[in-house]
């Protein structure tokens, strides 16, 4: 179209794509709009950032459940996939509230409105997998709910927490108290030696936790177990554990070692000082005993008077 300029004599919404570019004219009267040049038109189009849209939900990706809750010290990692109509990259981010604030962190990061920031992920490429831990702590509540939220820079998703045992809330399980140990020596050889701790775990979510005393004779343990031989261990139980073990015959009269340690009945150990620390115990001195004794073979002894 090679015309210059054109007028407008009625009411009416007019879209002309000339050679030098696109006029969009809109009129509401006559006496408003009446000549548009061409050439001084731009072609200029804005594109409105919109949130990313989750496709694949917040989860945990080692579920943390009443059953099997994350011990107190380790993470819990949570996985997202967004996909961004801009193509822009994205953040994942866990709040302990459903509130959230683009671009409100470092950089072009996200933040937590009040509560607690679980974590962030890093800046994620559009159409990929987030990731970001939260690395749980003595002081953490057992049930701890989380919102998943993903954002760009300026605009956030409505929160998700997602379903089944992978999704809200999260669970921590603390260590057991244990904070004295005694025995009843001292013992004689072929005695038994009963090994008593003070002992306890104040998790109650789910089920109420219970307490395992295990005696060692060495100072290593791992995995809930002695790393050399075992003296002894008790049944899980409420509360302050005991067990008992034997003193071989023979043994030498001295004074000995052993190392008690306890669980949780998730196998979490305490911390405590008593916790794998060296308990002595006696084993007392105790007179021989004649149990049998044979003379001369069991044969009769012939004395014969005036001979040594």
């Amino acid at each position: 179209m090679s015309m210059k300029e054109f007028s407008l004599s009625w009411k009416i919404v007019v879209i002309c794509v000339l050679s030098s570019g696109i006029a969009v004219l809109v009129s509401q009267a006559p006496s408003l709009i009446t000549r548009v040049n061409a050439d001084n038109v731009g072609s200029s189009v804005t594109v409105s950032n919109a949130a990313p849209a989750i496709t694949v939900s917040p989860a945990e990706s080692t579920e943390s459940t009443t059953t099997s809750p994350t011990n107190a010290g380790s993470d819990v990692t949570f996985t997202a996939t967004a996909d961004d109509p801009n193509n822009d990259a994205y953040y994942l981010i866990l709040c302990s509230t459903d509130a959230v604030t683009a671009g409100g962190g470092t950089g072009d990061a996200p933040a937590c409105n009040g509560g607690t920031e679980w974590c962030v992920s890093t800046s994620t490429t559009d159409g990929t997998q987030a990731t970001c831990a939260y690395t749980t702590q003595n002081g953490d509540s057992e049930t701890n709910n989380w919102y998943g939220f993903v954002c760009d820079a300026t605009s956030c998703a409505a929160s998700d927490q997602g379903s089944g045992n992978s999704g809200s809330p999260f669970y921590v399980n603390h260590r057991p108290s244990f904070s004295a140990v005694g025995d009843d020596d001292p013992a004689n050889p072929g005695d038994n030696v009963t090994v008593s701790a003070t002992a306890s775990d104040s998790d109650t979510t789910g089920s109420s936790d219970t307490v395992k005393l295990i005696v060692c004779d060495t100072s290593g343990f791992s995995g809930g177990a002695c790393t050399s031989s075992e003296l002894c261990s008790s049944s899980l139980t409420a509360s302050d554990p005991q067990c008992s073990f034997a003193i071989s015959t023979p043994t030498a009269d001295n004074t000995y070692s052993y190392y008690p340690f306890i669980i949780d009945s998730h196998s979490f150990a305490s911390s405590d000082a008593a916790q794998g620390s060296a308990v002595n115990y006696t084993v007392s001195n105790v007179a021989p005993s004649l149990s049998s004794t044979t003379i001369n073979g069991a044969s009769d002894i012939t004395l014969t008077e005036g001979t040594t």
